[in-house]
């Protein structure tokens, strides 16, 4: 479902009829003050047909996103270890452990979960490195998408407590809601982890009463006040971000993953 796809291009549309408009009034309006008041109403009326489109364009987005399901995405069975507001995946004895702080709204986060994601999956698998994942809640003021950011965080310890975090997880960032697009309510993730296999009603329970909240905020409480996860004002630098121990890793750096497990070594 590409709806951000859509959007965008009846967005261009409208706006390209809108300029083709004007620029067409501003022509005529040479000739004289009378075309200057015909011409400006016709602007209007174009302007006002491009708002109202706009509308009943946002308006068929929201029905069908919300009558749709999250799309699974499914990986290799890990280890799950739900502490606090993290959760590890992997194996326990794996020689190193790598921080990976994520908001599921971020999209530089779906971008990084999108080129690395089957390279970390990999490296669980072979047991050389165990993820720590730290799911902050860092856009969830934002006007595009208020309180997704805590919500989905939520959901995703609460899946951490079935056991089907790692295919949660990828599953949320996989589809991840496009910038003003209608962001996945409580019951579409209660389906996704249904879908995965969830059988517990606690599981319900725990999305819908957001029984983890007060564990992703104080993740991010703990990662604004870590010198090491800090930018130059003294506060966290920002998602993504990826470390191990004290020492941050470049994540456009395509090494990254290799240079941080040689860290174990």
């Amino acid at each position: 479902m590409d709806v951000g796809g859509a959007e965008r291009s009846a967005r261009k549309y409208r706006q390209q009829q809108t300029q083709a408009a004007a620029a067409k009034a501003m022509k005529s309006a040479k000739g004289g003050g009378k075309n200057v008041v015909v011409i400006g109403v016709v602007v209007i009326v174009v302007v006002a047909v491009a708002v109202i489109g706009g509308v009943l364009l946002t308006q068929n987005r929201e029905e069908e996103q919300a009558a749709d399901t999250v799309p699974v995405v499914r990986l290799a069975d890990h280890p799950v270890e739900r502490d606090g507001g993290s959760v590890l995946v992997g194996q326990a004895d794996a020689g190193v452990t790598v921080d990976i702080y994520e908001d599921f709204l971020c999209p530089g986060c779906a971008q990084f979960e999108e080129v690395y994601g089957e390279q970390i999956d990999t490296a669980l698998s072979e047991g050389t490195v165990r993820i720590n994942y730290h799911l902050l809640p860092m856009l969830n003021e934002s006007n595009a998408a208020p309180g997704y950011s805590m919500r989905a965080a939520n959901a995703a310890l609460c899946a951490a407590d079935q056991d089907v975090f790692v295919d949660f997880h990828a599953s949320l960032f996989g589809a991840q809601p496009n910038s003003g697009s209608t962001v996945w309510n409580d019951d579409q993730m209660i389906a996704l982890g249904e879908e995965l296999g969830v059988e517990d009603p606690a599981f319900a329970t725990c999305v819908r009463e957001g029984e983890h909240t007060a564990a992703v905020a104080d993740e991010l409480i703990t990662a604004d006040a870590t010198p090491h996860l800090q930018n130059e004002e003294g506060r966290f630098h920002g998602t993504p971000l990826i470390a191990v121990g004290q020492e941050r890793f470049d994540f456009t750096d395509e090494n990254w993953l290799e240079n941080a497990i040689a860290t174990g070594s």
